[in-house]
């Protein structure tokens, strides 16, 4: 009788090969992603502007700002890839949120940053989020939900797609709507604690952020 399992690292080789995986550096592991990293930060580059405005657009302080990229590089500098380009803005939104681009660009809303205590909290939220972009966890998951299109995303990048406003809002929107498997979610949690005590921060910090957000989501 023919064994399926047998078949398993071939067929992954075979997806890999006509599709793209990619190395997680968090974990190790090949992932099926269908676009290059350096797409990631063309991507980053062309929406991180849309999702600004999205997000009612950056808080005006720029003292706010400084401080919170400042934690954020200390984060970035001991990361799985210290060597790409992060950027970390507060906006404006009153939502408890915060999220990552592709390529760096990383998002602390009004709202999350209203329930920060400590500088250990801030800096668990943001380790989180870097984790994120470390393991290309939009790319990801842009793979694998059809709300975007690689097609479309492709022909943004080059140019040919047409540019009007509208289309690139609806880009921007499903940016908004991805989410992230469960366990994208604990291997982010994991290395941002990892990330969080190396750079010298309390690991109290994660566990302390993490009930927050656990009290919010049971009100």
């Amino acid at each position: 009788p023919v064994n399926a399992t047998n078949y398993i690292p071939f067929l992954i080789l075979l997806t890999c090969a006509f599709s793209g995986c990619a190395t997680n550096p968090i974990t190790g592991q090949e992932e099926i992603i269908m676009s290059p990293v350096e797409d990631d930060f063309k991507l980053g580059h062309k929406f991180a502007p849309l999702i600004e405005e999205h997000l009612d657009n950056r808080i005006p302080d720029e003292g706010l700002q400084r401080y919170l990229d400042r934690i954020g590089q200390r984060i970035a500098g001991i990361c799985h890839h210290p060597d790409w380009e992060y950027h970390y803005t507060a906006v404006n939104h009153a939502s408890v949120n915060a999220l990552a681009l592709p390529g760096g660009h990383i998002y602390i809303t009004r709202g999350m940053l209203e329930k920060m205590e400590s500088e250990s909290q801030l800096a668990a939220i943001l380790a989180h989020e870097t984790a994120h972009v470390v393991a290309r966890d939009t790319a990801a998951a842009m793979t694998r939900q059809t709300g975007m299109t690689l097609l479309t995303m492709g022909t943004l990048l080059s140019g040919e797609a047409p540019r009007e406003v509208q289309q690139l809002v609806l880009m921007a929107n499903q940016f908004l709507s991805l989410s992230y498997s469960r366990q994208d979610e604990r291997e982010a949690d994991l290395a941002g604690l990892d990330y969080l005590v190396d750079a010298g921060y309390d690991p109290n910090g994660m566990v302390e952020t993490m009930q927050i957000l656990y009290e919010l989501q049971t009100r």
